[in-house]
């Protein structure tokens, strides 16, 4: 029997996923994105929300 895959993403391809959705005007995934990356390095998730800060228009629940 072999185990479930899981995906997991580091920080810095989150970050990459966030400007990727910012270029492709993907606004929905962004909190989800978010929200991903306050999992694994809440700081760098805080740092993101306030790069968009001002920019865009985004309501995330942590």
């Amino acid at each position: 029997m072999t185990e479930p895959t899981t995906h997991e993403f580091t920080p810095d391809q989150i970050e990459a996923g966030i400007a990727s959705a910012l270029d492709k005007h993907k606004f929905d995934v962004i909190p989800s994105l978010i929200k991903l990356l306050a999992l694994q390095d809440p700081e760098r998730a805080q740092k993101a929300l306030d790069a968009l800060h001002g920019r865009y228009t985004l309501q995330v629940q942590l």
